[in-house]
């Protein structure tokens, strides 16, 4: 019944809720939490609504204004209050010690709590929203920034910006907003709480999610072991533009680190499957990203990589590029694998846990691959990464892609083990 009400008349509900929060009309919060509750309950909405351009448009510019909102939310500072109590106070002591007043300070400050947890219940709310309407692949935005890609930055760009096609125009508009979505995720992760962290780097991998993936450009004159190294994984915009970000920012680093907590933080059985799936893809399309042969980045090289130094030191590797997460940050990625490899053991006889098996032996692989991890750690973590695969490519209870996947990574990096 519900889902007929929100399709009736072309999504006229969805329509109106969506442009009633861009416009501020009525109660944002209230608006906001109908378009949460109908993502809860209505799993496919967002992907029956976005399937026309100018839906799919309304839907980018409310995720855009959503985080705006949340981005300020976030920052928002009270004004001090000087506390006149000490221990052992006695509200006698008011008349006492001529401390008039001091109620109405008590009474501001319970008000300030509850206006705290207001403002952070709106924001996981919003967030909420947000990330409901990329939690499923949304066929449309995929197809317009595969179009983009195909039309690059060449004369056929020219054409597209001077076409009058509402469509041609909607896919341009949204293609263009999608880095700054990233850019504002980006900047909540600064500045918001423990439990709205975790939501906004769900919809960022949310988010990642609608990038079709994309492989390194090799040069001509690389090695076969590089040209094998680099065909194993892929990048997207969104991956690059992380990478990119957390270079050039001034606490470089803060984003690996912060989505390397979530994972740790968020693992089975924390996660559901699918989100643990994307956010597992995500942490090997970073593992992934080499700026210097990205398309398009031909000023790469003047990038500011991350200035390794102490235990951090040696985060470039053999061909001399930074790598995209520090040393120590790796150890705890290869940690946090190793941990769930084991978790996941006792869930054998199902499908998607031999799925979910295989990401994770993909991850260690990309770290394999990619970074100077083996090269920085000692031989007791290297041996603990040995012992695991040995005992997943010899176990039965494995699904037989699973104990291939790590019998190959033992053979291919043997000497790294």
């Amino acid at each position: 019944m519900l889902e007929e009400i929100f399709k009736f008349s072309d999504f006229a509900v969805v329509k109106f809720l969506l442009n009633a929060i861009l416009h501020n009309l009525g109660t944002v919060d209230v608006l906001v939490r109908c378009l949460a509750f109908a993502g809860n309950i209505y799993e496919v909405l967002w992907v029956e609504f976005a399937n026309r351009s100018a839906h799919l448009l309304l839907l980018i510019h409310s995720t855009e204004y959503l985080l705006k909102s949340v981005y300020e939310l976030s920052i928002f500072r009270e004004k001090p209050i000087h506390r006149r109590s000490y221990h052992g106070f006695d509200k006698r002591d008011i008349k006492d010690y001529n401390m008039e007043g001091f109620e109405d300070e008590e009474r501001e400050l319970e008000e300030r709590s509850q206006a705290k947890a207001d403002r952070e219940e709106r924001m996981m709310t919003m967030l909420l929203a947000a990330t409901h309407f990329y939690q499923q692949p949304l066929d449309l935005l995929s197809v317009f920034i595969e179009n983009q890609r195909d039309r690059g930055q060449g004369t056929e760009s020219v054409e597209i910006t001077s076409s009058l096609d509402p469509d041609v125009i909607s896919e341009r508009i949204i293609c263009e907003r999608l880095p700054v979505i990233a850019e504002l995720i980006f900047d909540v992760t600064h500045s918001i709480f423990e439990d709205g962290l975790h939501q906004a780097i769900r919809l960022l991998v949310a988010l990642s999610q609608q990038y079709p993936p994309l492989r390194p450009i090799i040069p001509s004159d690389a090695s076969e072991e590089e040209q094998v190294r680099q065909n194993m994984g892929s990048y997207t915009e969104l991956s690059v533009l992380f990478v990119r970000t957390d270079r050039e920012r001034a606490d470089g680093g803060h984003l690996q680190q912060t989505l390397l907590y979530v994972l740790n933080e968020n693992s089975y059985p924390n996660l559901a499957y699918m989100e643990a799936m994307a956010l597992l893809r995500f942490v090997i399309n970073i593992l992934f990203t080499r700026l210097s042969s990205v398309a398009g980045a031909a000023d790469a090289d003047n990038k500011t990589p991350f200035e390794a130094s102490g235990a951090d030191a040696g985060n470039e590797d053999e061909q001399g590029n930074p790598g995209n997460f520090y040393v120590n940050d790796l150890k705890v990625l290869i940690e946090v694998c190793l941990r769930e490899l084991t978790n996941v053991v006792r869930h054998s006889g199902e499908r998607k846990w031999d799925t979910l098996r295989l990401r994770y032996l993909h991850v260690i692989q990309a770290v394999l691959h990619q970074t100077n991890w083996s090269q920085a750690v000692d031989g007791h973590s290297k041996e603990n990464v040995k012992r695991m695969l040995e005992d997943i490519a010899t176990e039965e209870i494995y699904a037989e892609e699973t104990r291939v996947m790590a019998e190959y990574t033992l053979q291919e990096f043997h000497s790294s083990l």
